[in-house]
Parts: structure tokens; sequence; C-alpha cells
């Protein structure tokens, strides 16, 4: 440590030659001292030894200018000066408006909030980083303007974004997307989180076996949905969907409830005790340990096709009638065979119709069917002659008989008997009461049972005085007739 004027009198050899050496000491040194050198010139270094502290003289010789500061313990650099030297760095002596603070435990850039960009270049690109002053937004590949965060940018599509989902935007003129790159049997993962749960909910890839699942309301693997490598999709954790390729397959795990419902805002049919007011329809479980499936409808009030199944199809149907013949619709009933199927029981009930609880058709599996009919007979009237008076009403394929003048009956009393039905204009027509006829056809077989008897009767009577009882009743024994009486 060293200093000097550098001013070298005239003196002897020895003497010439010491303050020389002593002039090149402070050379060497700085001008180190406690204390600044007493005289001073332009440009002149001089540290300050007791501080550790590095300066240099200004141009105008009246000032010095503080450069940094030494560790000597550590042999570091404790801090940087850089008020005049070093433009847009903060030594935080003063409130300049610089764009780097550098302090001991941070690294600052643009500490007073100035509108100053911050741009990283790459070799392809001017903005591969692009920290917008203006529009407080992180650019990649260009200065961002959407959202409040980070703005991926490859050129402007002239969108803007949603301000509940403005966190992260992703942007191009053409084709867009995002990439989650995974390994090959891992996984690939979107979580969705709150104060609560750090998987809330979440979009998940299975890499392993090509299968995508979703989860919500934090139920981890028990996934709401699944799409799988066969293209089928499954709900309520079902891995294994047993459907073919694009299939659906429902599964509602041990819940008894609705597994597919049908609303619409137009319907408020108010049978709120069966379903939401909206709903038109829905499946669900019959049994609630033993399966089966119920497909309730629902409806305003609207007087027919309240359920509307309509088929269609090219060509003509089949007219064959046998065992094995099918037709446009089919319904069908079979039983458990083993791991399969077989035919029911022959007098099972294989369908049945009702009125709301009251059964009114019961089909075997023999073929039977039962109806649950009215009991009204029609024995006030001549049975034949109502049956006879439909025929007549209709035409279609009927020989004219002499006693089709002795009919008393019309089409209209067929329908005011309810054994035909009407138009809607009131005129009736040839739609049958099936079981209303039934009952008219036995009734007319009983009613020409009777006469028939009051006819044998007639005859045995008068067998009896022609030709004697014993002789009358050879007769009737010879003809296997019966009287009644």
């Amino acid at each position: 440590m060293a200093q000097h004027d550098y001013n070298i009198a005239n003196a002897t050899f020895p003497n010439t030659r010491t303050d020389i050496n002593n002039a090149l000491s402070a050379v060497a040194t700085n001008n180190s001292g406690d204390a600044q050198p007493s005289t001073m010139f332009a440009n002149q270094w001089w540290y300050e030894t007791d501080q550790n502290k590095l300066h240099i003289r200004n141009e105008d010789n009246d000032a010095w200018i503080h450069i940094l500061t030494l560790n000597q313990t550590n042999d570091t650099v404790t801090s940087v000066e850089g008020g005049a030297t070093l433009a847009g760095i903060d030594d935080q002596s003063s409130s300049n408006d610089d764009q780097i603070t550098i302090t001991d435990s941070a690294v600052v850039i643009n500490e007073d909030s100035d509108d100053v960009d911050f741009r990283v270049e790459t070799n392809g690109n001017a903005n591969m980083l692009f920290i917008s002053g203006g529009n407080d937004v992180v650019g990649i590949g260009a200065e961002g303007d959407l959202g409040v965060g980070l703005h991926i940018k490859s050129a402007d599509s002239g969108a803007s974004v949603d301000g509940n989902a403005d966190e992260l935007a992703v942007e191009g003129s053409g084709h867009s997307g995002m990439t989650i790159c995974s390994g090959n049997s891992s996984t690939g993962t979107y979580m969705f989180a709150d104060d609560g749960d750090a998987d809330r909910a979440f979009m998940r890839y299975d890499h392993s076996v090509d299968d995508m699942f979703f989860s919500v309301a934090g139920n981890g693997t028990s996934y709401a949905l699944g799409l799988f490598d066969g293209n089928q999709l499954s709900s309520g954790g079902e891995t294994a969907p047993d459907t073919e390729q694009g299939g659906f397959c429902f599964d509602t795990n041990a819940g008894d409830g609705k597994i597919i419902s049908f609303k619409s805002s137009d319907v408020a049919h108010g049978m709120t005790s069966s379903c939401e007011t909206d709903t038109y329809a829905h499946f669900s479980k019959q049994d609630s340990n033993k399966g089966g499936m119920a497909i309730r409808v629902f409806s305003e009030d609207i007087n027919s096709e309240r359920l509307n199944i309509n088929i269609q199809g090219e060509g003509d149907l089949s007219e064959t009638k046998s065992t094995s013949a099918k037709g446009g619709i089919t319904i069908g009933s079979s039983a458990k065979s083993g791991t399969g199927q077989g035919s029911s029981n022959s007098d099972g009930i294989i369908m049945s119709i009702s009125n709301y609880t009251t059964t009114c058709f019961l089909f075997e599996g023999d073929g039977n069917f039962h109806a649950d009919a009215g009991s009204n007979t029609y024995d006030a009237y001549e049975d034949a002659h109502l049956a006879r008076a439909y025929d007549l009403s209709h035409g279609k394929g009927v020989i004219e008989s002499k006693f089709d003048k002795f009919v008393a009956y019309n089409h209209e009393k067929l329908a005011q008997l309810d054994l035909v039905g009407r138009e809607e204009d009131g005129t009736p027509n040839h739609f049958i009461n099936v079981t209303g006829m039934q009952r008219l056809h036995n009734g007319a077989i009983w009613q020409q049972y009777e006469k028939h008897q009051r006819l044998a009767t007639a005859m045995y009577e008068l067998a009896k005085e022609a030709v004697g009882e014993e002789k009358a009743n050879a007769i009737l024994e010879k003809n296997e007739i019966k009287l009644l009486n």
C-alpha cells in the first residue's frame, strides 16, 4: 500500500531511485490507503483500504467515483456500484428509474413498474420470450396480448379469451393446441384442484393400455367416464365395457335409480313423485337386486301416442306363418339355460298388458292369451242377427241370404253396443271389439242351442202322438239326441 505525489524531485541518484520506486509502488497498489492521495489527478485510481472500496477520479478532478466494494475475507466482490458507469442498474442509493435491481437476496427487473418490455431473442425468433410491460402478460413466441398470465402465440387469430379462463392462452392463426408427452408405459394427466383437494377432478390418458379416463368430485380412480382402446365408452368406473366399438356401457354400480334420463324444457307434466317435471322418459333397474329393466314415459295431456314405436325398412315383410316366423316388431321372452337361454315354460306368462296396476291381457308361452274383458252380454238381442249385421255392414265377400231381410240391426246399433268403433266424427267404422265379438258369438251359440232344444222337444212331442212314445224314444236314441228335460 502506497501513495505518491508523482513528482520526482532533483536529488542524488540513490534518493531519486527511491522516489521512483515509491511512485511505482503507488501505481502498482492503485494508490491504496485509508485516506485519499494528497495529490490527485483526473482518472486516477484509489483503493480505500479501511472500506475495501475501489474509486476512480472523475475527468474534472473534483470527485471520486465509487466503482466496487471487495470482501477481502472471502476474496470476492461484494457489490458493483453502477451510478454513472453501469446505466440501468440500481445501486439502491437513489430513487432513479433503474430497470435492474441487484441485492443479496434478489435480482429484480423493472422495480419501478415502468412500461418497459423484457425480451429474449433466439437464433430464429426475436421474441422467443417477451414480457410486455404495457400488456402485463408473459408472451412466448411473440408479444403476449391475451389473458393475465402466459400467452403462447405463434400467430394472431383475432380471438379473445374469457375472464374465467385467462391464466394461460395458446394462440395460432391456423390449427392450435397443446401436447402432454409421457412415457409409453406411463400416464398423462390434466388435473383440477382447489384448497381442499389436489385432484378434485382430472383427465388422464394411460399409455400402457391406451385408455382415457375422466374423474370428478374427488372420486379418484372411480372414474365418471372411460374411453377405451376398443373405441368403447363406459360410465360409473366400469373398466371392462362389454360392447363393440362405438358402444356405450352404462354402469350405476350398486345404485338403483335411473340409468338414462331424457329431459326437455318444453315439458312440464307435474308428476314429480315419479320424476322431475321436465323428464319425459327414463330407464332404470326393475328389481334393485336381481336386475331387469323398467322403461317409463311421461307426458302432458296428449290423448294418444304417449309412446310411439315406429319401424322402417326396405322391401316387404315376411308373410310366413309358422313358429319360426318373425314380424317387423318382435317381442320375445326366454328363460336361463345353463350360461345361455332357452324357451320359457309353456304355461308361463311371457307378456302382460295392464291398465295401471290392473292386468288386462296375459300371453302364455304356448300361444294362449287371456283378456280381462267386460262382463256385458247381448241376451236382449238376437245375437246371430248382430253378428250378421257386422258382415252386412262391410259387405266384403258376403253371400246374400233370403233371411238377411229379417236382420233388425245395422252398423249404428253395433257401434252403440261397442262391438265396433267410431271415427272422430262419430261415424261407425269396422274396428272390431274382439272380446265383445267373442261374447256375442258365445251368446249366439247358446241362443241357437236353446232353439235347437225347443225344436227337438216339439218334434219329440209330435213323434209321440204320431207313432207312440216308445218309438219316439227309439228315434232319439238312434240319432243320439238328448233332450234337456
